[in-house]
């Protein structure tokens, strides 16, 4: 006969105390069995607060509409009328017309959502709660709206981060453009210009186009130094970007009123023919052509370190060459010297050098020139006494350079170039010996070097091309 679950019970109750009684008792202490009990959840109970919005549901949402009245007051509430839980009635409508109202239009940059980081917020219900008859226009006002006042910076792990350089997620360049040229989204977006790339590059676009009803080649030249304004995991100084190229051009063209040159020098003192990491061989050649340009123009000025600097870049295309202290002025006064132009017959040559390039690549001392983003050009030799001994080792030509963890100290490439060649050259140049130059000292060149920074390479390299030493690297990124 089957058994009732209550007489089971019993008939088990019976059964374990007489294993008890014929079971003899262990001397130790019989240890209590702790029971939890587990109290059941009260359940939520919202009902008076959703009547009360309901009743003062006009008085709120003049006040949502305003700003007088904060959303998260009533967030919970409101969900819970959504969702018909916890009381309240299913008012789905009204929920969404609370987040609507919210979100507002213009859309309120407080209410936007983090995208990498999802919090819950009026925008976040706007897009759960929509209806299917919401109309086209607001659900992409909104949505565009909403990324044109974000910032989209990702902060990424141990401080790191980026920018994310894209358009919202399905939409086209000239829906997010009708949006932008919006007036209360284009003075919100300008008034924080330089934390989301690609609505940057729309503003300036627009700034620099005659046709656009925001023309103002000024106020390009003064926002695009901002463009990726917080950006400060690229290298130790600004860098040089395509943007800056574009406005540079578009203030010294004919669609200028008056072609700004200073302003355009201002937006490109980062170039360098010698730093090839971040633009394509073509943009460095505009580049070029507009320091041209520049100092052609400062070919005129009342400014004699302007003009200085024109001759100076028309004949090097550099903006840092230092030219040496002339070679009589480091001699006593009255010597007499030779300059040679090349390699003299009488003076041991400089050894292999393709043997030493590791060793020039390896050297520490040149990670905090390359990561002073110009790289430079070094042309140097070495000066004999009259008596044919060694003398010194004079720079001709040189490039500055602000030290990456001493930004205040400027510095040099000779300083670096005259530190290898008296390392590594061999024989060692100090004991060297010139003869058939009695009576008088001498110069002998030595081969240059340039310091080139680019970005394709996972440590330094070293070449020797064309009577030249090449040194690469990637940027020294000490702070």
């Amino acid at each position: 006969m089957a058994l009732t679950l209550r007489s089971l019970a019993v008939k088990c109750v019976l059964v374990a105390g007489t294993l008890a009684v014929a079971t003899p008792m262990s001397a130790k202490a019989c240890t209590p069995l702790r029971v939890t009990v587990i109290e059941p959840e009260k359940p939520i109970d919202r009902r008076s607060g959703c009547r009360k919005i309901w009743r003062d549901r006009e008085q709120i949402l003049v006040g949502l509409q305003n700003g007088s009245e904060d959303y998260y007051k009533y967030r919970s509430i409101i969900q819970s009328m959504a969702e018909g839980k916890h009381g309240c009635g299913k008012r789905r409508d009204f929920a969404f017309q609370m987040a609507d109202t919210a979100v507002g239009s213009p859309v309120r940059s407080g209410l936007i959502i983090d995208s990498y980081y999802p919090v819950e917020t009026a925008l976040n219900d706007f897009r759960n709660w929509a209806p299917d008859t919401l109309s086209k226009p607001r659900r992409d006002e909104v949505e565009i709206g909403a990324w044109m006042l974000s910032e989209n910076f990702h902060a990424g792990f141990c401080g790191s981060g980026f920018y994310i350089d894209r358009l919202p997620r399905g939409f086209e360049e000239d829906a997010v453009r009708a949006v932008l040229l919006t007036e209360p989204y284009w003075e919100k977006s300008v008034a924080q210009f330089g934390n989301n790339p690609a609505r940057d590059r729309l503003i300036l676009s627009e700034l620099m186009a005659p046709r656009s009803p925001y023309f103002d080649l000024q106020k390009a030249a003064e926002l695009v130094p901002q463009f990726y304004g917080r950006d400060t995991i690229r290298g130790p100084r600004p860098r040089l970007r395509p943007i800056d190229i574009e406005v540079a051009e578009a203030i010294t063209s004919g669609a200028a009123e008056k072609p700004d040159y200073e302003a355009a020098a201002g937006l490109l003192k980062d170039y360098s023919p010698y730093v090839t990491d971040q633009l394509s061989e073509t943009e460095l050649e505009r580049v070029r052509k507009l320091w041209v340009r520049i100092s052609q123009h400062r070919l005129a000025s009342d400014d004699t370190e302007l003009r200085k600097h024109a001759l100076s870049f028309l004949k090097w295309g550099e903006l840092d060459v230092i030219t040496g202290k002339p070679i009589a002025q480091t001699l006593p006064e009255g010597a007499q010297i030779e300059v040679l132009g090349h390699w003299p017959d009488g003076l041991e040559p400089v050894g292999n050098i393709e043997r030493i390039l590791p060793l020039l690549a390896d050297n520490g001392s040149f990670y905090r020139a390359l990561g002073s983003r110009r790289g430079g050009r070094v042309e140097l030799g070495v000066i004999f006494r009259p008596d044919g001994s060694y003398h010194d080792l004079h720079v001709t030509r040189d490039t500055g350079f602000e030290h990456p963890r001493l930004p205040s100290k400027q510095m040099s490439f000779g300083t670096h170039a005259k530190k290898l060649a008296s390392r590594y050259f061999r024989p060692h140049l100090n004991k060297m010996q010139l003869t058939g130059f009695e009576g008088r000292y001498a110069y002998v060149p030595l081969p240059s070097f340039e310091f080139r920074v680019v970005g394709d390479r996972p440590k330094s390299t070293a070449e020797f091309v064309d009577g030249t030493i090449v040194i690469s690297g990637v940027p020294y990124r000490g702070n």
